[in-house]
């Protein structure tokens, strides 16, 4: 089928028929994230019962196969499906008009992760301003009329102004971990932003003592690191001062997953509410009939060291039959660029390295096996 709609203002053609699955390639920088989980599961079922109800759309390549603009996930269920080929629009669109198309057709997902707005609105900005000079949007706190406008623009588009379009853009100058964070609710929104003015190591310091206290930056002291960061006065020790100042009003919250969570669960638990008190019940259970069986998991945390040590450690731990697991850490080279302090910085970033990790196994107590007294009591 072929036939003519209006794009922008413009006739662009459509082609639609079915294409082979293997021809089809994700948008370069995809930021809207295609995850294997319990909706995805059941849109596979849907498809493998009805088929693929909306058409992908794609634009051709160069090398004859098509690149996906708007069906990501559709292809992907398709896949755990095991469908052949599924329904497409072809669409000859420009590299900005696919981008537009593309951060457009997925920002009507009912849920949409701060990572997945940030890089789309600054996707999409940068191709509607993509004529004559271009400056950079995430880096510039002043931004030129042009660029106010298209900001404006977009916020029109999706219900938010253009002072908080750019807040999100700020956001892709945070490292990969902390951006994590954010979109797991741990980090909150206007704390985030402060941060990402911070340099990445000043970033990668503020992680590294977040994984060992858990504390949640507030806004006051997110916005004191990046007054000193923007001063260039902050240190790993003034960071870390800054996160142990005293907080009012704020209570630690436990952090679950609850994709996990809701797998494990019977199917009559529906509310948050029911899921808190069954899980509270499983425990309350557990703590009376359980006669506390444990395993041990033997971990070695690398923070940078030479090869020849790392081959040291894991033949040691060979020659004595202990099964242990090393994992990477960048600590040597955080450490390495600060002048005050850096075997203190180094110590407690270690600790808190081992720590997020034994949360990772599941582990609800640590021995650390260079304090011998630790271990034996603890065994």
């Amino acid at each position: 089928m072929i036939y003519l709609n209006q794009l922008h203002g413009k006739d662009i053609l459509n082609i639609e028929k079915s294409i082979p699955i293997e021809k089809l390639f994700p948008f370069p920088n995809h930021p809207f994230q295609v995850n294997n989980d319990e909706k995805m599961e059941e849109m596979a079922k849907t498809i493998k019962e009805s088929g693929v109800s909306t058409p992908l759309i794609v634009r051709p390549r160069p090398d004859g196969n098509y690149e996906i603009i708007s069906g990501h996930r559709r292809k992907f269920a398709s896949e755990l499906a095991e469908l052949k080929e599924v329904p497409c629009i072809i669409r000859n669109l420009t590299e900005d008009e696919a981008v537009i198309e593309m951060v457009n057709s997925n920002m009507q997902r009912e849920k949409i992760l701060p990572s997945e707005k940030a890089f789309a609105y600054k996707m999409k900005l940068e191709a509607q301003k993509h004529q004559g000079k271009r400056t950079d949007t995430t880096l510039s706190q002043v931004a030129t009329k042009s660029e106010k406008s298209t900001a404006e623009k977009i916020g029109n588009e999706f219900g938010e102004s253009k002072d908080t379009v750019y807040r999100y853009i700020r956001l892709t100058e945070l490292i990969p971990e902390l951006l994590k964070l954010v979109d797991e609710d741990r980090i909150a929104f206007t704390p985030a932003v402060d941060i990402s003015y911070l340099t990445e190591d000043e970033q990668y310091v503020l992680l590294n003592i977040y994984d060992y206290d858990e504390k949640t930056p507030t806004v006051p002291q997110t916005r004191h690191l990046k007054m000193l960061s923007q001063e260039g006065k902050l240190t790993a020790d003034k960071i870390e001062e800054i996160m142990q100042e005293k907080k009012t009003n704020q209570v630690e919250k436990m952090k679950l997953d609850k994709e996990r969570i809701r797998k494990l669960l019977p199917k009559h638990i529906i509310t948050d509410k029911q899921a808190e008190d069954f899980i509270a019940k499983c425990i309350e259970e557990l703590a009376k009939h359980s006669d506390i069986p444990f395993t041990a998991k033997y971990v070695v945390m690398n923070p940078g060291y030479t090869e020849v040590n790392k081959e040291l450690i894991l033949e040691n731990a060979k020659i004595m039959n202990i099964d242990i697991e090393m994992f990477e850490s960048n600590i040597f080279e955080v450490v390495d660029k600060t002048d005050r302090s850096p075997c203190y910085l180094c110590a407690k970033m270690r600790r808190g390295c081992l720590y997020n990790k034994a949360k990772e196994l599941g582990c609800n107590k640590v021995a650390l096996g260079h304090h011998r007294d630790d271990a034996i009591e603890t065994f």
